[in-house]
């Protein structure tokens, strides 16, 4: 059986932010038979950085949520910027030595919000770009293991808990509409089959690996911004160190022809022409037809 974990960052509702142009839901994909192991590796890393960078006197860092330790915000407020850094270096590094599997979606919020405005079918079912964001992330894992043996049914979906979305997302998942298919290359009578349910929502801080989620989507968040939004760094070198980190991810990342699908049809075009340019080359989908 295995578990996906997913959390977002750059979530503005139905509306345009120009704070927040880009929303990125990411996911940590991992086997569930080495999880108890993997939760226990995290606390004792977490232990270690505490202990070696001295934090002992801040609140419980489980509650990890990527903008604020990238920025010193909340519970990091006070804590320089380097150590926060090797805090989060620490944790990317760490995952990506794992054999878990790492993915993403990216939404151009503003493009996505033209294309409601003008009635594309496509976001006018998904309203808003983490509804479309999270189900792409869905359909990233649906594709990906509707080949493996004996794994019908099999992949737990839990994201963090939303208050806005959350249930539009279930009921996309509960009775999935026909061009689902076209994405998952998947029968019209089955279109999703590896999904327990539908998708769960948990609070972060009941889990870790929810965490390790929301850093990843923080960062990419960070390098999207930077690279395609020309936004401008937040210190000297912020955009080297986004790239070195997301380098890092990206040598744990499902492959291209599962989170953007070669195909031509109609979700798949809409998703390519809603992605940041960036988010594609990352990806190594870019200049797909």
């Amino acid at each position: 059986m295995y578990i996906c974990y997913f959390d977002e960052s750059g979530f503005s509702g139905s509306a345009f932010d120009p704070e927040q142009p880009v929303c990125v839901v990411a996911g940590v994909l991992a086997n569930d038979y080495n999880m108890s192991k993997s939760v226990r590796e995290f606390e004792q890393l977490i232990a270690t950085i505490r202990d070696e960078q001295d934090l002992a006197p801040l609140p419980d860092p489980r509650e990890l949520k990527g903008k604020a330790l990238y920025r010193g915000d909340e519970d990091w407020d006070g804590v320089d910027g380097a150590t926060r850094h090797l805090v989060y270096a620490g944790i990317i590094d760490w995952l990506t030595k794992r054999t878990h599997r790492v993915l993403y979606s990216a939404i151009d919020s503003e493009k996505f919000l033209e294309e409601r405005d003008g009635d594309n079918e496509f976001a006018t079912v998904f309203s808003s770009p983490y509804v479309a964001a999270a189900y792409q992330a869905c359909l990233t894992v649906e594709r990906r293991h509707k080949g493996k043996k004996k794994n019908k049914g099999k992949t737990l979906f839990i994201f963090d808990e939303q208050d806005d979305g959350g249930r539009h997302l279930q009921d996309l998942c509960a009775d999935p509409l026909e061009w689902t298919c076209d994405y998952c290359n998947t029968k019209a009578e089955d279109p999703i089959t590896q999904m327990v349910d539908t998708p769960l929502f948990a609070r972060s801080h009941m889990s870790p690996f929810i965490q390790i989620a929301d850093l990843m989507a923080y960062v990419l968040r960070r390098y999207l911004m930077l690279k395609d939004f020309n936004d401008d760094e937040r210190w000297d070198g912020e955009l080297t160190q986004a790239e070195d980190w997301v380098s890092l991810l990206q040598s744990r990342l499902i492959n291209a022809c599962h989170m953007y699908p070669s195909n031509s049809s109609g979700i798949t075009d809409f998703y390519r022409e809603v992605t940041p340019r960036h988010a594609l080359e990352l990806a190594g989908a870019a200049g797909l037809s």
